[in-house]
């Protein structure tokens, strides 16, 4: 038993390296002399991911608050968004997800965007907010940016699956891919008590 515990506990670890968000979003060449000073920064909420930026994928990092941040040079851009998050409980909750939106819009240097959304009380009214999902960007000040949708993105492969279910998502996952899951979406409590199990005799 302990072994599988001490097993257990280098899992959840991998997993918290995983999921903790590695900086910002880099949406630039980082092979090229940028100036750091100028970068546009788009702040994103929680359960806003981005799928691509300028024809490239990009991977959102997990976090529970805050906000995670695209850095771009500043000037046109297409990037594609889409809303995700679980609902509910470990077991009859479900990850409700938008289908990918693509806006097109023009950023300046040195300035701090914040992308916005009408908000869900709860998870039906996320299911119906996620068939119409429309995100808008605000710049720091309050001012609203003019964003153009468009469909013109590169690649844009992510398709979102509204309301999938707990039983759905790990299906057909090896352990470590369902202990991550679960991991993710537990609350702190759940995480206390689950962390005090593990150092148990």
């Amino acid at each position: 038993m302990q072994f599988i515990k001490s097993i257990l506990f280098m899992c959840v670890l991998t997993a918290l390296a995983a999921c903790v968000a590695q900086g910002p979003i880099k949406a630039y060449d980082e092979t090229s002399t940028v100036d750091k000073a100028r970068l546009s920064i788009i702040y994103l909420p929680p359960e806003i991911e981005i799928v691509e930026a300028d024809g490239k994928e990009y991977d959102t990092p997990f976090i529970e608050t805050g906000y995670n941040e695209i850095h771009m040079l500043p000037g046109k851009h297409n990037i594609a968004v889409k809303y995700s998050r679980f609902w509910g409980d470990a077991s009859s909750g479900g990850v409700v997800s938008s289908k990918p939106v693509v806006y097109s819009f023009e950023t300046m240097a040195n300035t701090k965007y914040f992308m916005k959304f009408n908000k869900p009380q709860d998870q039906w009214s996320a299911q119906v907010m996620v068939r119409r999902f429309s995100p808008w960007i605000e710049q720091e000040g309050g001012k609203q940016l003019k964003t153009e949708k468009t469909m013109t993105a590169h690649n844009l492969l992510t398709t979102g699956k509204s309301a999938t279910t707990a039983k759905q998502f790990v299906a057909g996952k090896n352990p470590f891919e369902m202990l991550k899951f679960w991991w993710e979406n537990a609350n702190y409590a759940e995480k206390q008590e689950f962390k005090k199990w593990l150092i148990e005799d």
